[in-house]
């Protein structure tokens, strides 16, 4: 397995200046939930390969979507990264079924050593939530 080397990217959806002081804090509040307005990409510096392909050099991923309110127990670059970067990059070029690319998903976090139950419940959100081009 080769180290995945990326650079991380702010990507702005929707900042907070010159709205209502009211709306503010309700936007606040709500994106405490969600991972927008401010999402992070990450764009691979080099291709990078696991055991299901190569992920080629300048593919940007968001890695794992986790709800803000929980980074402070499980970020995004944390547990389930690398499986992440695999599955975004199958959703992205539509590379096999979604079936295969959540299952991938889940032997891939399981390879890199991410507790079995928390693969268990990510591979079920990505089955449920999960949208690519499929």
């Amino acid at each position: 397995m080769e180290d995945l080397i990326v650079r991380r990217l702010r990507v702005e959806l929707s900042p907070y200046k010159g709205k209502n002081p009211l709306l503010q804090i309700w936007l606040f509040i709500r994106n405490l939930f969600l991972t927008e307005p401010v999402r992070f990409q990450w764009e691979l510096w080099s291709d990078w390969q696991c055991s299901y392909g190569i992920v080629p050099k300048g593919t940007k991923v968001e890695g794992a979507t986790i709800p803000r309110i929980l980074w402070w127990f499980l970020s995004p670059t944390g547990w389930l990264f690398e499986a992440s970067v695999w599955h975004d990059y199958c959703y992205q070029t539509g590379r096999g079924t979604k079936a295969q690319s959540d299952l991938e998903f889940y032997q891939l976090a399981l390879l890199y050593n991410t507790p079995k139950l928390l693969a268990k419940v990510a591979y079920l959100f990505v089955k449920w939530f999960g949208k690519g081009i499929y």
